[in-house]
């Protein structure tokens, strides 16, 4: 499964021109390194920023700090499971 995000333009700037496009968030949680690490790679070489949480209380934390556009979660995980992460998120955010 291919999944396109577009990329995001930033407000003008205050000479009135274009700054440089932001790219596209995508936050990867996963108890296991090497899969979180290996998603990590396929997405940024098709140029998107990518964050990595191990659990669901990290990436819980990581939505506070920055702008998420997409999550990629497992749901088996320690201290804090894919569902009940989910769940979590979807009181105060609506991120695919």
């Amino acid at each position: 499964m291919v999944v396109r995000l577009p990329h995001y333009n930033r407000p003008k700037g205050s000479e009135g021109r274009d700054t440089p496009m932001d790219k596209a968030r995508i936050l990867v949680v996963d108890d296991d390194k090497e899969i979180a690490q290996a998603i990590e790679k396929m997405l940024a070489m098709e140029g998107y920023e990518v964050l990595k949480a191990y659990n669901g209380v990290e990436a819980l934390d990581l939505l506070v700090t920055y702008d998420i556009q997409l999550i990629i979660l497992d749901v088996m995980m320690p201290k804090l499971d894919g569902l009940s992460t989910t769940l979590k998120i979807r009181e105060s955010k609506n991120i695919p």
